[in-house]
């Protein structure tokens, strides 16, 4: 577990750590693959689709200064392609 999160910390309301940059990080992650809509993770999070856009966008402007936040992503989407093969 990358953020060390549940699912309900995840879904509650407000933009308390480390649950908001959870958040962001999907969004940015929907963007960069076409598997899901950003307006699909909006109805997920019950966030509003300019809202993850935006926190998407300061995910990616962090990513070019941050190491341990490219880490968690690295991390996160080799995570994702272990867990596609295994349901191919």
């Amino acid at each position: 577990m990358i953020y060390g999160i549940d699912n309900k910390t995840l879904l509650d309301p407000g933009k308390r750590q480390p649950a908001a940059e959870a958040r962001a990080v999907a969004a940015l992650l929907v963007q960069e693959n076409n598997h899901t809509a950003l307006t699909d993770l909006g109805k997920i999070f019950s966030r509003d689709l300019s809202a993850l856009s935006r926190a998407a966008g300061r995910i990616r402007e962090r990513l070019r200064t941050d190491p341990e936040l490219q880490g968690k992503i690295k991390t996160i989407k080799i995570n994702l392609k272990q867990m596609s093969k295994c349901r191919a």
